[in-house]
């Protein structure tokens, strides 16, 4: 029986258990990518909110905002 070319089996252990961590320290950096993007899109998210409070209240001090549907009306909370 012949030995592979791939290196003794303390070798393959080796270069397996820098494989792993090196896919640690990518799911890590990765997990602070998600965090980052969340804290952008909740920014966005209550921009967006504020923006459209904003725009209701325009519209409701220039009697333009209609605040019925299916012939219902409904008050709004601004």
């Amino acid at each position: 029986m012949t030995r592979c070319s791939l290196g003794t089996d303390t070798d393959i252990k080796e270069g397996l258990k820098n494989e792993v961590e090196a896919l640690k320290a990518r799911c890590d950096a990765l997990k602070k990518t998600v965090v980052v993007l969340k804290s952008i899109c909740d920014t966005h998210q209550n921009t967006l909110e504020t923006w459209q409070q904003c725009i209701l209240i325009s519209q409701c001090n220039q009697g333009t905002l209609d605040s019925s549907y299916n012939r219902e009306e409904y008050e709004l909370m601004l």
